[in-house]
């Protein structure tokens, strides 16, 4: 079986509970016998594997934890949103 995924984390670059979930499922993954690709935007660290089932592929170059923090102040405003109506 082969898998392909898609991700902003992966170790060594994570930022927080993603990039820690990441980990555990394409490892888990690989120690069943599952051939992962790990899509991932690049990074100055570079990705590295030490599983044979795991191919880690950086494509392009981003500024990965900028898209986190324009994605988190969209998701507040939309909660704040939320807020004024629940509260008016």
């Amino acid at each position: 079986m082969k898998s392909s995924n898609d991700w902003l984390e992966y170790p060594p670059f994570t930022v927080g509970g993603l990039g820690t979930h990441c980990y555990g499922l394409t490892r888990s993954l690989c120690n069943m016998g599952v051939k992962v690709d790990f899509y991932m935007p690049q990074t100055k660290h570079g990705a590295t594997s030490d599983n044979r089932n795991l191919v880690i592929k950086e494509v392009g170059e981003t500024t990965v934890f900028l898209m986190i923090v324009l994605k988190a102040a969209k998701l507040l405003v939309s909660f704040l949103k939320l807020f004024l109506v629940i509260i008016h």
